[in-house]
């Protein structure tokens, strides 16, 4: 079974919230707080209505993660086209990847925990049904790994071991591996519930100044997380 580092993007002033709660809360979760939101409100409330993992559990019941921090909606908040929500719901213009950052986790400690988890082979929001899994020996045959593996060239991050991405995540015609990349780059690790930081391998961000920021929240926090600047995560 090979280990992975999974992602999870978020506005980084949530951050601190987390921080202080100790956990990341998924969104159905009763002691879930409102918080910044860079994403399409329309594909979270799909998600919240019309996916289930096998146990008849709703997706918005576990906190999601991505395999890699390159991917197809990370691209779309660079180009500028994903509103930023605040906590009370307001728009408050267009996300910025400058002020994303990345939670990083590893598959091993979360199969360590107690947590339940799932993992899927494509985006859970497709199109096309998604195979779900939850047993980390198969890992390795239950994702697509030559489409992220192909070339290590983007996003190393050798603080923690993670040697990187294929830089290129979109579908093409030809040749035929790559007709479904866009979804299968999607595929998603879900931890049940919550997300407790002390999980947590690292944060990444794109810039000094948000990391001073998260730094300094740290600090006040009971817990002892390091933060990486690291724009070859980013678009």
């Amino acid at each position: 079974m090979t280990n992975r580092h999974i992602f999870r993007m978020t506005y980084y002033r949530n951050i601190r919230l987390f921080l202080s709660d100790g956990a990341e809360y998924a969104k159905n979760h009763r002691q879930a707080r409102r918080c910044f939101r860079t994403s399409y409100t329309q594909i979270v409330n799909r998600r919240g209505t019309e996916f289930w993992t096998p146990d008849h559990e709703n997706i918005n019941d576990f906190v999601p993660f991505y395999f890699s921090p390159v991917t197809s909606m990370a691209y779309t908040i660079h180009k500028g086209n994903v509103p930023l929500l605040t906590p009370e719901g307001q728009a408050d213009g267009y996300a910025s990847s400058g002020d994303l950052a990345f939670i990083v986790c590893n598959t091993d400690r979360i199969g360590q925990s107690e947590l339940d988890f799932w993992f899927t082979d494509i985006a859970c929001n497709s199109a096309f049904a998604p195979n779900f899994e939850n047993n980390l020996s198969n890992l390795d045959s239950h994702i697509d790994w030559s489409l992220f593996d192909e070339t290590k060239g983007k996003a190393k991050i050798p603080e923690i071991g993670y040697n990187g991405v294929h830089w290129d995540f979109r579908s093409l015609d030809e040749p035929a591996k790559y007709k479904n990349r866009h979804r299968k780059r999607m595929a998603e690790f879900m931890v049940k519930d919550f997300l407790p930081f002390d999980l947590v391998d690292c944060i990444v961000v794109q810039n000094h100044d948000i990391k001073s920021h998260i730094d300094t929240w740290i600090a006040e926090s009971a817990f002892e997380i390091q933060v990486y600047v690291k724009p070859g995560c980013y678009f």
